[in-house]
């Protein structure tokens, strides 16, 4: 609800959309702000692109270990592996990416325990709850699913 004078730019009956989940719920607005006024104060920024660059590393060593063709693209503390050696420059390049292969290492992976976004597509990321350990834990977990993957 709300103005009529406002509401009738508003879709359906309008050609402007608003949609969002929790959109104006004052719970998820005091948590947001809560949130990006702990962000300011803390500035995880640095760790959470540290422990990004620490585990891109490992999985591209660990792919060259086990002879795994893969790209990764990386931005901050965001990521996405690609399998294939093709660089991933648009939606073309990516999609060249193997299917059969991502399929097959995020089911080894969720058997280890490491729940990744079910598309070739979707991108990892490292958050300001993540440690050392916590990568460290990933990348054992790579370094198994590869080897099965290479036999």
């Amino acid at each position: 609800g709300g103005r009529r004078d406002i509401m009738q730019y508003v879709a359906p009956l309008g050609g402007m959309f608003q949609a969002g989940t929790l959109a104006g719920n004052p719970l998820s607005s005091a948590a947001g702000l809560k949130t990006l006024e702990i962000l300011r104060t803390t500035n995880p920024y640095p760790k959470m692109e540290k422990l990004a660059r620490m585990l891109e590393k490992g999985i591209l060593d660990l792919a060259k270990r086990y002879d795994i063709p893969i790209t990764i693209n990386r931005v901050g503390s965001g990521f996405t592996v690609f399998f294939g050696e093709t660089a991933v420059v648009d939606y073309d390049t990516a999609n060249l990416a193997s299917k059969e292969q991502f399929a097959r290492f995020h089911r080894l992976m969720l058997a280890e325990g490491i729940y990744l976004a079910p598309s070739r597509f979707e991108a990892w990321f490292v958050s300001a709850a993540h440690q050392d350990g916590d990568i460290e834990r990933t990348l054992d977990a790579v370094a198994r699913t590869f080897n099965k993957m290479r036999g």
